[in-house]
């Protein structure tokens, strides 16, 4: 990886946005803030102007305008128009000039290049959302090759691995309590599959609902009291999962002193971190991991998200044994899974173990799932004729269409003065899925 590359990552939500940035030979990601000196890093989610004026403000000083639109991530998803004082204004074109803002803070620090990766970490990665902030990046000038999207349960993955191990050799949980919503999620690790697959998944805990409902009618005091005992009592749910080695807690939900009982709980046994910039540090992470060079064998694999679940594997021939050479390699997000090889066959494609008696060759590929479930599929070359003793050069690539499928293009590439390139070319999609 180069060192000019700078990853940023973006927590883009609907109330508060995060921006940060990571290149290599940095101890950590660094978050940036909107403000000067300032460790003050949560951006608001709102865009703003003043009556008669078409020049917009965005975050804190957008939020105390007249003329504002807030939670515009949800909107330009819905690709919702909204009515100012009788203008309309698209929701996306709103949330482009917020995230050109945004994406704007980062030259008071460091200047940007036509390398960098830009990471935008959302609480559900849909295939909308996928699609509206790809087009927002589009018009702002990135090109969609250096644009990522993921989830912040998979921010949080990247996080937590990127921390001393430590910190993770059981069990790690993540209290997420922004305004009115309040999750938990649980991050396992499955130490008996090589590479490792890490997972994270969301618990349900329904002794938090009465806080996210916004009905309550109790005085400051009172609500302080209030929301001690239902996190209290939450843990019983919350701990109940076995061995937790760590716990984040993520969010203005957990400002003030009013937790003093449960914390001293959680701290029991456990190391314990309060926060808000987790996601976009996480982000900042996955950019790093995204550029790896796909012949490296990954340390771990993120079991969710859109990243490909099974490696894909071309039969072949070497040193006089057969072995299945990795095609697409499991790990990788489904928009990032490419793989490249090449093929020489000889004794008409006997080497692959195909029927001599065929009228054509024939590769068979392997579908093999990070549990070791496998599925074989062959692959016949119709039209490219078996020759005695004449080699075949096949050029194989595989590129990801989705989580579930893999389209594989097979190119006759000839072999020199000796056989001339055909200009065949053969194309089949691979399901991932192994029952």
């Amino acid at each position: 990886m180069s060192e000019n590359i700078t990853f940023y990552g973006l927590d883009l939500g609907d109330y508060y946005s995060q921006l940060s940035y990571y290149r290599e030979g940095m101890a950590e990601p660094v978050s940036i803030s909107p403000f000067v000196g300032s460790e003050k890093y949560l951006i608001p989610t709102v865009v703003g102007k003043k009556d008669g004026f078409m020049q917009w403000y965005i975050g804190e000083e957008a939020a105390g305008m007249p003329i504002k639109v807030e939670q515009l991530l949800s909107k330009a998803i819905k690709r919702e128009q909204i009515n100012l004082k009788g203008d309309l204004f698209a929701a996306m074109d709103l949330l482009t000039v917020y995230v050109r803002r945004v994406l704007q803070l980062s030259g008071t620090v460091l200047q940007r290049s036509d390398k960098d990766i830009y990471v935008i970490c959302i609480d559900h990665a849909s295939h909308l959302a996928v699609e509206t902030l790809l087009e927002v990046c589009k018009n702002i000038g990135i090109p969609k090759e250096r644009v990522k999207i993921c989830s912040r349960q998979e921010c949080f993955c990247y996080y937590v691995m990127n921390q001393d191990g430590a910190l993770r050799i059981h069990d790690v949980l993540l209290l997420d309590y922004w305004k009115d919503t309040f999750k938990v999620f649980q991050l396992s690790q499955d130490r008996s599959v090589e590479p490792m697959v890490v997972s994270v998944k969301e618990m349900q805990i329904d002794k938090m609902a009465d806080l996210t409902t916004g009905t309550l009618k109790m005085t400051e005091e009172e609500k302080q009291k209030y929301k001690e005992e239902c996190l209290y009592n939450a843990l019983d749910d919350i701990l109940s999962v076995g061995i937790v080695s760590s716990m984040y807690l993520v969010g203005d939900g957990f400002d003030g002193e009013w937790m003093e009982r449960s914390l001293h709980r959680m701290c029991a046994g456990r190391r314990v971190f309060g926060g808000k910039n987790l996601y976009t540090k996480g982000a900042c992470y996955y950019g790093k991991i995204s550029t790896m060079d796909k012949t490296d064998s990954p340390a771990y694999l993120y079991l969710g998200g859109g990243n490909i679940l099974a490696n894909i594997c071309v039969k072949a021939k070497v040193q006089d044994k057969y072995m299945y050479q990795v095609l697409v390699p499991a790990g990788y997000n489904w928009q990032d899974a490419y793989g490249e090889t090449e093929l020489i066959l000889r004794n008409s494609g006997t080497d692959q173990g195909a029927d001599p008696d065929k009228e054509c060759i024939a590769l068979e590929f392997l579908i093999r799932t990070l549990k070791g479930m496998e599925r074989k599929e062959t692959v016949e070359l119709t039209g490219l004729e078996p020759e005695d003793d004449m080699p075949v050069r096949l050029r194989i690539t595989g590129r990801a269409l989705s989580t579930s499928k893999v389209k594989v293009t097979i190119e006759d590439m000839g072999f020199g003065v000796l056989r001339p390139k055909s200009q065949k070319i053969w194309e089949t999609e691979l399901r991932l899925t192994v029952s």
